[in-house]
């Protein structure tokens, strides 16, 4: 029988979090699915998790290292299923989140894509914080996305197919991991898709010391992805949104320099961010702050 919906993991060396992620997949009640798991050419295969569930709804498969991006669309590739729902490795299902979800994208009207709302938890499952969406139009989300505040997330994300396929699915540019989907929002929310938005908790977003967003290629990524920005800027009238992507990106730059103790590279993305935008005064007070750490070392020196 045909599923209603596939879930797509893309897996890199997620042992640690893949089991919980899998059991809250295949306890959703009341929906026919299927599970693709897209081993990334991982150093360890999972195959000996996917074994140990003995559920035939699992499909493994197993490609060489590319990013991401090609992986979500490999396991899109072979996806039986019209209506798409991609699941981070270390991402947790809320029961019934996909019964839920796929009745209401089924009684919306011409309805692409319906997303909802997530929680942000510690490892051990503590609430850290609630994020809320709303029902907007695609300008009013893709705003949202620019600065820093996006209405919709991809682990909360069913689409169509048909939809995904039609805005070209994931860049494969390995160098984009980590925004690659955020690159993918922006167009599809410059495209001619339907979203909807269904109010429930879909999924916990788990905090744990190897988030990808925590690494030094994230924010590499982060200028990876406006340099996709400017040539879509090209295109489509995106001049004001290019400006706030910019300030948010070098911004979250800044703060991971300054975190990082090194306050050199962190006043050179607060000066790019205040550049690309002067009014976000929370720039200008982490901009001194960078500038009074990196002179202080050279005050104690003399």
């Amino acid at each position: 029988m045909k599923p209603h919906v596939s879930v797509i993991i893309p897996y890199y060396d997620g042992a640690a979090w893949l089991p919980k992620s899998v059991k809250s997949v295949l306890e959703q009640q009341k929906v026919i699915l299927e599970l693709i798991i897209v081993d990334d050419g991982s150093l360890v295969s999972p195959k000996q998790i996917v074994d140990s569930f003995n559920d035939s709804r699992i499909i493994l498969i197993t490609k060489k290292h590319s990013g991401k991006g090609a992986t979500v669309n490999l396991g899109v590739k072979n996806a039986k299923a019209d209506i798409i729902c991609i699941l981070d490795q270390d991402d947790i299902m809320m029961p019934n989140r996909l019964k839920t979800q796929l009745d209401f994208i089924n009684k919306s009207k011409n309805a692409d894509v319906v997303y909802s709302d997530y929680e942000w938890v510690s490892k051990d499952g503590q609430l850290i914080d609630r994020f809320i969406g709303k029902q907007a139009t695609n300008h009013e989300m893709l705003r949202s996305l620019s600065k820093g505040a996006s209405l919709i997330s991809m682990q909360t994300m069913l689409i169509r197919k048909n939809s995904y396929l039609k805005i070209g699915g994931f860049s494969e540019d390995i160098k984009l991991t980590g925004l690659d989907d955020a690159e993918f929002f922006v167009r599809l929310l410059i495209s001619d898709q339907k979203l909807v938005y269904c109010p429930c908790i879909a999924t916990w977003w788990v905090e744990h010391e190897n988030n990808y967003s925590k690494s030094v290629q994230f924010q590499e990524a982060r200028l990876v992805f406006l340099k996709y920005l400017s040539e879509l800027s090209h295109i489509y009238p995106l001049k004001k949104e290019v400006s706030f992507f910019k300030t948010h990106n070098y911004f979250m730059r800044g703060i991971f320099f300054l975190n990082d103790k090194n306050p050199k590279q962190a006043v050179k993305e607060f000066a790019k961010a205040i550049y690309a935008y002067f009014f976000n005064f929370n720039t200008y007070y982490l901009f001194f702050k960078s500038i009074i750490k990196l002179i202080r070392p050279i005050q104690k020196k003399i």
